[in-house]
């Protein structure tokens, strides 16, 4: 049944590909800019603390500007997220209301007004912020892990490794608290 209800998700997915492809590579995009601001930071420091005072200018031109189209494309990404789920939303409530014009009003009687109202309204929101999110939130948080494990590998690798190492009792305390709350 969850498989059936992906496969009906991904219906509505794949009318959007082409924009949910695009979302992607705006969010790895931004996710490389946060990198980029994060490394010139470090170079910052570096220079601040008179290591490399040449490079001044360059570093807080390249920081400020890392910090810029971070924002810029951070908001472009909500912006297309909430037209693609306004689009996916009205596709999938035309759906329903197509299939609720032709139930049978008897079966449907059964149920509350309010409870056919939310299942029309709150469920379509859901299924409608899934099929655009869920794949782009998965390949935006394995690029910026992969990154930003590279980033710290580059600077000490023993570092890089106990972060590494620590993965796992991260997500088992954040189950344990998760089923706490």
């Amino acid at each position: 049944e969850i498989i059936d209800d992906w496969k009906w998700i991904f219906s509505y997915s794949k009318r959007y590909k082409g924009a949910i492809l695009f979302y992607t590579l705006l969010g790895i995009f931004s996710t490389s800019m946060g990198l980029a601001g994060s490394v010139a930071s470090k170079y910052l420091i570096d220079i601040i603390t008179g290591y490399q005072t040449s490079k001044l200018g360059i570093m807080i031109t390249i920081m400020l500007g890392s910090a810029v189209f971070s924002l810029v494309f951070s908001n472009l990404i909500n912006r297309i997220s909430v037209k693609l789920s306004i689009d996916i939303n009205n596709d999938i409530q035309a759906d329903i209301f197509d299939k609720i014009v032709d139930a049978d009003w008897l079966e449907i009687s059964k149920y509350s007004n309010g409870d056919v109202l939310n299942r029309f309204n709150s469920d379509v929101n859901t299924v409608s912020s899934n099929a655009i999110s869920w794949l782009p939130t998965i390949v935006i948080a394995i690029y910026n892990f992969i990154a930003t494990f590279a980033v710290i590998w580059h600077y000490d690798k023993v570092m890089s490794l106990i972060a590494f190492a620590s993965a796992p009792i991260m997500l088992l305390m954040s189950r344990f608290l998760i089923k706490k709350q």
